[in-house]
């Protein structure tokens, strides 16, 4: 009589699937990402380089050297790896009409790039009138040039004046500062616009000078206060708050082309 043996039980085995996605996971695919956006930075910057030209691209070097919209010794977009020299013989430059003609466009060309990365858009106003260059510095809502009741220069209106000065300081030609305030009066009687538009075109010819611009040059420095308003429909819009900047077309003036008794500043 046969007796049947009991049955073992079987094993279950386990088979590990062949493959490297259960060790990496899906670090693989950040990492293919993150090349992709490098190479499309690195095709994007070769294609900017290949469209501008040389002067472009060694703005764009100094900028990446030294971030930064203004330029002083070295980098910025506006260009110039070097400060002005100070110490300008101004005798061997031309003081002519085709000289202030080439500083006004300069200047419009340097504050029109400036505007695009900056939120000072149209803060500077350059044109050419019957007594010269007339460039103006002018107060917005969103940039202003002092605070209020100051005549201490706030760090974007030093830096204008800095580039203003670059493009200025190798003319001969003499110069007028005038400073201009809106209609609020002061709340003390010790102290009016007067002093105050004075004291900024003082604070700006400090500035210039300090730059490169030779003092020598500076005739007038005149406090209009707010009688010279540029919005004359509002004479306390901010927009009549302002530096202005006159380089004559003389290189050397007139008989009683400055009158220092009716122009003189007010202290």
């Amino acid at each position: 009589m046969n007796v049947e043996e009991p049955q073992k039980p079987r094993r279950r085995v386990k088979v590990k699937k062949g493959g490297h996605g259960g060790h990496h996971g899906g670090a693989w695919k950040v990492a293919y990402a993150d090349f992709v956006t490098a190479m499309m930075a690195l095709f994007l910057v070769l294609w900017l380089v290949s469209q501008g030209d040389q002067k472009l691209k060694e703005q764009i070097a100094n900028y990446f050297r030294s971030p930064g919209v203004f330029t002083t010794v070295q980098g910025g977009i506006l260009g110039g790896a070097q400060k002005p020299n100070k110490n300008v013989n101004s005798k061997n430059t031309k003081g002519d009409p085709d000289s202030l003609q080439t500083a006004a466009a300069q200047l419009k060309e340097k504050f029109s790039k400036l505007s695009e990365f900056t939120p000072y858009n149209d803060q500077v106003h350059v044109e050419m009138t019957e007594e010269g260059l007339l460039i103006q510095i002018i107060d917005k809502a969103e940039a202003v040039s002092f605070e209020s009741g100051s005549s201490v220069l706030t760090p974007s209106a030093k830096e204008i004046l800095k580039e203003i000065a670059k493009t200025i300081c190798q003319l001969p030609n003499p110069i007028r500062i005038g400073g201009h305030t809106d209609a609020y009066p002061f709340s003390s009687s010790q102290r009016t616009n007067w002093e105050l538009s004075a004291d900024r075109a003082n604070s700006a010819r400090r500035e210039l000078e300090a730059d490169c611009v030779d003092g020598k040059r500076i005739k007038e420095i005149i406090g209009y206060a707010d009688t010279k308003p540029l919005v004359a429909s509002d004479p306390y819009d901010p927009t009549n708050r302002r530096i202005s900047i006159v380089v004559f077309w003389e290189n050397t003036p007139r008989k009683g082309f400055f009158s220092s008794s009716s122009h003189s500043s007010s202290k």
